[in-house]
């Protein structure tokens, strides 16, 4: 099993970050794969939409260490668990994500997923910056 950890450097403060990323609604703009997010009944899971059905996202409870690790489970009954992280690097913020090669995923799929983050955390650079 293939683990990586992916990160970009993002000229903001980590509070300008974290708030960013945390805000579910602004999934569909960093995250092409969730086409539309809509908020769920307790306030911290989210509805969003994929390609592949509908399926809940939640962030893990609001805090001050930068964490944004988040689960999503898909109608099929699969979970997803993304470790992901802001830490304060001098004046700008390194965003981080890691990655794991799940038992069904061949070395290409990884690579690929690779890829994809690799443009969703440019992607959150990108729209923090301009």
């Amino acid at each position: 099993m293939n683990i990586e950890t992916l990160w970009v450097q993002i000229n903001a403060p980590v509070a300008t970050v974290y708030e960013f990323v945390r805000d579910a609604r602004n999934l569909p703009r960093w995250v092409p794969f969730f086409t539309s997010v809509q908020p769920g009944k307790d306030g911290d899971t989210w509805q969003v939409d994929t390609p592949d059905g509908p399926a809940q996202f939640q962030f893990a409870t609001r805090n001050d260490f930068g964490v944004l690790d988040h689960r999503i489970r898909f109608s099929s009954g699969a979970v997803l668990s993304n470790p992901m992280r802001v830490i304060e690097q001098g004046h700008s913020s390194l965003l981080s994500f890691t990655l794991f090669q799940l038992d069904t995923m061949s070395d290409e799929q990884f690579k690929e997923d690779k890829r994809l983050v690799e443009k969703d955390l440019n992607t959150i650079r990108q729209l923090i910056e301009n």
